[in-house]
């Protein structure tokens, strides 16, 4: 059997998932909701929770499906406004992430041209490819953040402040607002 590119995807998507969730096995809420000690003025895609971070992985997996496969059918506003609405439930967030992986894997799903050029969010493109690659990366780096924040940051009673005025801040400006 021959393998295809998108079938190597595919599976590097699917792989990349199981490890994310594997780093989130026996999370508690307060263990997600702990948070990171940051420096004034320092942004790690999030205000340094575990928490945050997955509402992070499950937006971006929504905003590049969307922004490169669905005409922008979904929005950053549009996930601000879903977050806002759990906030600061922990089960929730996690399905929200499993949504999220659902809606990105069914956007590119039918894509024949990994060469065609596809929009992102920043209102620039980037090969197909290359968009699915990000987010499968983009898995794999927040995996070992949260394997990070979960040995070191303790856990809290208190959730992390509400942050969709960070978001507002920083994905405001952005074309798919």
């Amino acid at each position: 059997m021959e393998m295809r590119d998108i079938d190597l995807l595919r599976l590097e998507a699917d792989a990349a998932f199981v490890d994310l969730l594997a780093s989130l096995e026996g999370i508690s809420e307060e263990q997600a909701w702990g948070q990171a000690k940051l420096l004034p003025d320092e942004y790690m895609h999030s205000e340094g929770s575990i928490y945050s971070v997955v509402l992070h992985i499950a937006a971006g997996k929504f905003i590049y499906g969307s922004v490169g496969y669905r005409n922008m059918e979904v929005r950053w506003r549009d996930c601000v406004a879903r977050f806002e609405s759990f906030w600061p439930d922990w089960k929730a967030a996690k399905e929200y992430l499993n949504e999220g992986q659902a809606y990105w894997l069914q956007s590119w799903g039918a894509e024949t041209d990994l060469e065609r050029m596809v929009p992102i969010h920043q209102g620039r493109q980037m090969p197909s490819w290359q968009a699915i690659w990000t987010v499968i990366h983009h898995d794999a780096y927040h995996a070992g953040q949260i394997q990070y924040l979960r040995a070191t940051v303790p856990p809290s009673k208190v959730p992390p402040p509400e942050e969709g005025d960070l978001w507002r801040q920083y994905c405001g400006p952005s074309p798919s607002w």
